[in-house]
C-alpha cells in the first residue's frame, strides 16, 4: 500500500500489482535500467561486430587488388597464348 496526492487530495492505493510494497514507479525504474543495460550490451556488440566487419571489408579489398592484379597477369598470358596461336596456325597454313 501507498499514500499518492492527486488533485490536492492525498489516498491510498492497494494493488495486487504492487510487489513486495514497491511502487510502481520503483519497479519502472528497474525495468528501465534493465532496458538501458541491455541497450549498452547489444551497443558493446555491436561495436564488436562493426569492427570484425571493417577487418573483413579491408580484406575483401585486399583480395580483390590481388584479383585485379592476378586478372591483369592473366590477361596478358592468354594475349601472348593468344598470339603465339596464331602464329603456330599462320605456320601451319602456309604448308598448304
Amino acid at each position: 500500500m501507498w499514500i499518492f496526492q492527486r488533485n490536492g487530495r492525498t489516498g491510498s492505493h492497494s494493488s495486487a500489482n504492487d510487489l513486495n510494497g514497491e511502487r510502481p514507479t520503483e519497479r519502472r525504474g528497474v525495468s528501465g535500467m534493465r532496458g538501458i543495460r541491455a541497450a549498452v550490451e547489444a551497443g558493446d556488440e555491436w561495436q564488436a561486430l562493426e569492427a570484425k566487419l571493417v577487418k573483413l571489408d579491408a580484406k575483401a579489398k585486399e583480395i580483390g587488388n590481388a584479383t585485379a592484379e592476378s586478372g591483369k597477369d592473366i590477361g596478358a598470358a592468354a594475349t601472348l597464348l593468344a598470339e603465339e596461336l596464331r602464329e603456330g596456325f599462320k605456320s601451319i597454313a602456309r604448308h598448304f
